[in-house]
């Protein structure tokens, strides 16, 4: 008798889980919800207010976890920040969701640069040199020169 409740008691929990996942906000809208808080980041950071920009783009990457632009931010501020470890984590996370985004990858050479790691400065470059869709491969030929 006392298996039955239990299992009754188990199998109303994971039923009452189902539903309350369920009324989460779907993804279109987790995404929407975080292209806001990753604008108005952009429009903090445009105006020089760094740790609001930070909230936000740490919101969006909360909202919806696969915000490649946001990670990229929160890399450029925490680069402007001097938490270089960090940014790293942060543009290495941007990479992993979009390993051809060659702006993280230009910027993660920067701040291995900045951390005198000039083997993993010179990796990034290249790479994001190779990518023949990337807009502006002139930023890392010349972050590659400054290394050599």
């Amino acid at each position: 008798m006392m298996r039955v409740k239990n299992k009754n008691i188990f199998l109303i929990a994971i039923i009452a889980l189902l539903f309350l996942a369920a009324c989460g906000p779907s993804l279109a809208e987790r995404k929407r919800m975080a292209d806001a808080n990753h604008k108005l980041g952009l429009k903090y950071y445009s105006e020089g207010n760094i740790q609001l920009a930070y909230v936000e783009f740490q919101k969006a990457i909360e909202t919806y976890s696969e915000d490649r632009d946001s990670y990229y931010m929160l890399g450029i501020v925490n680069n402007n920040m001097g938490k270089l470890d960090e940014a790293v984590k942060m543009y290495k996370k941007a990479l992993s969701i979009d390993p051809n985004f060659s702006d993280a990858r230009t910027n993660l050479g920067v701040v291995y640069s900045s951390q005198k790691k000039w083997d993993e400065a010179i990796e990034e470059f290249k790479k994001a040199i190779s990518n023949p869709k990337y807009q502006y491969p002139q930023s890392a030929h010349y972050n590659l020169g400054l290394v050599y």
